[in-house]
C-alpha cells in the first residue's frame, strides 16, 4: 500500500504546481499593500496601516490633524 505525502504536488504542463495556493496580499484599510516593513499599528484597534496614509488614518479615526516634515504642507508652511 503507497500512501501518497500530501507536501506532493502533481505538476501541471505549464511546469506550475497545479493546485499551489496564491499568497495573498494584506493591505490597509486605504487598498496599500502592507509589506511588512514602514507599518504603523494601532493596537487600541488591531488594525495595521501603511505608514503612507498614516495621516489620513489619524484624521479619519481619531480626527487629529498632523503634519509630517516629510509632507508638502510642512514645507509650505515656511
Amino acid at each position: 500500500m503507497q500512501v501518497e505525502n500530501p507536501m506532493v504536488r502533481p505538476i501541471a504542463e505549464d511546469g506550475y504546481c497545479a493546485d499551489f495556493p496564491v499568497k495573498q496580499t494584506k493591505v490597509d484599510r486605504y487598498g496599500t499593500p502592507i509589506d511588512g516593513e514602514r507599518i504603523f499599528v494601532d493596537w487600541n484597534r488591531f488594525e495595521e496601516v501603511h505608514s503612507d496614509n498614516l495621516e489620513k488614518y489619524l484624521h479619519d479615526v481619531y480626527s487629529i490633524s498632523i503634519e509630517f516634515f516629510g509632507t508638502k504642507k510642512a514645507h509650505s508652511a515656511k
